[in-house]
């Protein structure tokens, strides 16, 4: 579901894709291999983050708020203010 929403906020500059995801550890596996062939810089992102992008991304807030005076919000509702420059 992230996949569609990023594909369908950021200003295409081609085709519109399919949104498909892999499983992290595959994702890694194939990082892993294609770097080994020397077809690391084909893929869009390497072993490490593939092994990220699986993990959930969410963190506690309170000293970001108390210290900072920092008010977090969401990936899907900061997106919008940032794609058109991407």
């Amino acid at each position: 579901e992230l996949l569609e929403v990023v594909r369908d906020t950021i200003p295409a500059r081609g085709p519109r894709l399919a949104a498909v995801g892999i499983p992290g550890e595959l994702a890694a596996t194939k990082a892993r291999l294609a770097k080994l062939i020397g077809l690391g810089g084909l893929l869009p992102f390497d072993e490490g983050m593939a092994l990220m992008g699986q993990q959930d991304s969410t963190a506690e807030t309170t000293k970001a708020r108390l210290h900072l005076g920092l008010e977090p919000s969401g990936f899907r509702e900061t997106l919008n203010t940032y794609a058109s420059t991407l």
